[in-house]
């Protein structure tokens, strides 16, 4: 019983077609970046040979080669970054030799100083490629993101055209189906009472009276199950009117607790608050979303054992909790819950009717009121329905 009274303490009361990604464009092959570094490195010596002098001096000419290497390195790659260091290093010999070079003595001794050099272009070329590459690897992650999103909203707007088919669909049947239920019902109402008020009374015609009653009970059911559907229907489509006033919860609350009481001999616990809580809402649908969350508890606990129902503030909403001992949900219970015609494994424990569409309205009319509803259940705690709604701001 430890379980049941814990709610008194609970801290809430504080397939389809795939998008081809792009290549980069046909100039950023490494194929031509061979053919650009030859044409960039040639343009700068012959710049240097008509504009500077004829003989080396380490001027800024080496920077210009290396800005080459940067360029050509973060468009093509390493491979044609290489190419041009290789390129520029022939350049600056032929400048260093004044023509083609030489393998003598003095040669040797100046081309010492294009060492620096060579290193500083290998770190240069490195370094542009790997940026390239990363850019090009940026390039691509953004294409596959533009991609997938693209597809997401095809997706999306398919699975919108599919439940937009079902509700239409779900509307059409139990509109079609509403005809025929209510002459049934009609005239198995109007049988039943010939039979009530007939004198005489043998065992053919007491048959024939069950039979029609279980007919009529049947008949009352459907008719239950096609305002249900009508009532999703509406409720999904936001054709389903709603009437705001100002509702007082805890009176609301008292007489569906009452009326439970009455109709199903249960024991349930009721908690409010001092204060009055007033809601700007649908009286006549949050009163429905109450006795379906009460009802689904009922329904699902233990005859022995209280349900316990609590309202609450909690900062600038209203809350409701009804709780009961039920065994405990699975987590795909308790995500599935509010899903259409879902019907869990407790149902053939206690073998409960129903047509799994009580929970899925509750849901819908209580986000039209700009609130939530969930579930939560644990070994400790048991199961607990918490329905959160906004209270009016104070103008």
């Amino acid at each position: 019983m430890q379980a049941n009274k814990a709610i008194w303490h609970f801290p809430w009361c504080g397939a389809l077609p795939r998008f081809t990604i792009r290549k980069l464009s046909w100039w950023r092959s490494p194929l031509y970046g061979y053919p650009v570094s030859l044409l960039l490195v040639i343009v700068m010596t012959l710049a240097k040979l008509i504009v500077g002098n004829h003989h080396f001096d380490w001027d800024p000419i080496w920077i210009f080669f290396a800005i080459v290497t940067v360029i050509v390195g973060g468009l093509w790659g390493i491979g044609p970054a290489l190419f041009a260091n290789a390129l520029g290093l022939i350049a600056l010999s032929f400048m260093l030799a004044h023509g083609i070079p030489t393998l003598d003595q003095n040669f040797l001794r100046e081309s010492t100083m294009l060492w620096p050099f060579v290193f500083a272009q290998l770190a240069i070329a490195l370094l542009a490629a790997r940026g390239g590459a990363r850019y090009r690897q940026i390039v691509v992650a953004k294409q596959q993101i533009q991609a997938y999103t693209l597809e997401l909203e095809q997706m999306n707007r398919q699975l919108e055209e599919a439940i937009h088919i079902k509700d239409e669909f779900m509307t059409r049947a139990a509109h079609e189906l509403r005809t025929p239920l209510t002459t049934i019902l009609g005239q198995t109402q109007l049988a039943l009472r010939r039979l009530r008020t007939h004198k005489v009374t043998t065992d053919e015609t007491a048959l024939l009276l069950r039979q029609l009653e279980r007919i009529e009970d049947r008949a009352h059911d459907l008719r239950n199950l096609t305002d249900a559907l009508n009532d999703l229907s509406k409720l999904r489509s936001g054709e389903m009117p709603m009437q705001r006033t100002m509702c007082e919860l805890g009176d609301l609350c008292r007489s569906i607790v009452a009326g439970e009481r009455e109709m199903s001999g249960r024991r349930i616990e009721l908690k409010l608050p001092t204060d009055s809580l007033m809601l700007n809402v649908d009286c006549a649908q949050l009163f429905q979303v109450i006795l379906n969350v009460i009802s689904n508890a009922i329904h699902y606990a233990p005859e022995d054992l209280a349900i316990q129902v609590e309202v609450c503030k909690a900062q600038d909403h209203a809350l409701i909790q009804v709780h009961n001992d039920t065994p405990v949900l699975s987590q795909e219970q308790q995500e599935r819950i509010f899903e259409p015609f879902y019907r869990g494994a407790n149902v053939e424990v206690f073998h409960r009717d129903g047509w799994g569409l009580g929970l899925p309205i509750s849901k819908e009319i209580v986000e039209h009121l700009g609130g939530t509803i969930r579930v939560t259940s644990t070994e400790k705690y048991g199961t607990t329905f918490l329905i959160e709604l906004p209270l009016p701001q104070n103008p």
